[in-house]
């Protein structure tokens, strides 16, 4: 796994995670993604136990062969954690550490775009799992649905922000240009007040256009449409 703080749950990352323990038949799991500059790394959990995940970000994920900074540049796309263990003191206290928290292994799917890497999935397999060929069974599995998830992935989670809302906005040709332009700044977090002046209009017709785009995506309010944007 990688480091450093949940995000909230959205459509891809759940159906993801549901996807690949369904085809894995494993109930533990982490998905993550990794911002473009590297500087950070997002989690959604699926039944990773908060103590573990507490642990591993304190402690754990210093020791772990499959973090960002180690595997970011090379090559890996597929990796299980036991076949990269060694006698150094760090292997055996990472496998120490993980043996601690009820685990006897991980198999790590690594998501990369043009060599940059984006995202992943560590399959956590808990004690129990030592039988190699299941192990190995579970490695081909995880081979299999690696190209269909980084092909499926990538353009969703190496958009900037910004790109996503135009993305989205396009989708929507119901709106009108100038919805299309309000819908832009309030996803950019703009108030009434800020788009009125920046449109040269009144607050009473970015309320009027307001009302419009909510009836026309099918939401109540602000917070629901930004939710919606960002699914």
């Amino acid at each position: 796994m990688s480091s450093e703080q949940l995000f909230p749950i959205d459509n891809v990352t759940t159906q993801t995670l549901s996807f690949l323990s369904w085809m894995m038949e494993v109930d533990t799991l982490a998905f993550y993604t990794v911002s473009l500059d590297n500087a950070s790394t997002r989690y959604k959990l699926l039944n990773v136990p908060q103590g573990f995940f507490h642990d591993y970000q304190n402690h754990g994920q210093y020791m772990d062969p499959f973090a960002v900074p180690k595997v970011q540049a090379s090559s890996l796309r597929i990796g299980l954690l036991s076949h990269h263990f060694n006698d150094s003191h760090e292997s055996i206290e990472y496998a120490q550490f993980m043996s601690d928290h009820g685990f006897s292994d991980t198999i790590e799917i690594l998501l990369r775009n043009n060599n940059h890497l984006f995202g992943g999935v560590s399959i956590l397999l808990k004690e129990g799992f030592d039988n190699k060929y299941t192990k190995e069974s579970l490695y081909k599995k995880a081979e299999i649905a690696h190209p269909y998830l980084e092909f499926m992935l990538s353009n969703l989670m190496t958009q900037s922000p910004k790109e996503r809302v135009k993305r989205w906005i396009e989708s929507h040709d119901e709106l009108t240009k100038r919805e299309a332009c309000v819908t832009q700044l309030i996803a950019e977090g703009y108030c009434n007040k800020k788009i009125s002046q920046k449109l040269s209009v009144s607050l009473a017709t970015v309320k009027t256009h307001l009302v419009h785009i909510y009836e026309k995506t099918g939401v109540h309010n602000r917070a629901e449409l930004i939710a919606k944007i960002n699914q």
